[in-house]
């Protein structure tokens, strides 16, 4: 299980076995504000600042982590999660202040038929 605290007087990523909690330990060392899990659950991605990074559990049983990688420059964007095909989704703030309307079309494919 991943999560943040900041029991180290920032902001950090960590992991824990559950049930149980009997090992813990930090991913992050400069501060994260994301994470995701991929989907085979043998990386996990987490953010910091303006940077994507990645570590590989080597051994779930002993909570061994690889060492972290950047693996991504985010640009301004905010990752919202890991697709099925391991890639990011992000938002980008487009500025302005002003925010466009969208439009959420529900039962599309039964008005199709209309």
């Amino acid at each position: 299980m991943a999560y943040f605290s900041n029991e180290s007087g920032r902001t950090e990523l960590y992991v824990t076995d559950f049930p149980g909690v009997h090992a813990k330990r930090q991913i992050s060392s400069d501060g994260a504000y994301w994470h995701a899990w991929s989907r085979d659950g043998k990386h996990l991605y987490f953010a910091n600042g303006s940077k994507l990074f990645a570590s590989e559990i080597r051994n779930p049983d002993t909570m061994e982590f690889s060492n972290t990688e950047n693996v991504a420059t985010l640009d301004g964007l905010q990752p919202v999660s890991l697709g099925p095909d391991g890639r990011l989704l992000a938002l980008k703030n487009v500025g302005g202040g002003q925010s466009e309307p969208f439009h959420i079309v529900m039962h599309f494919p039964e008005s199709l038929g209309r």
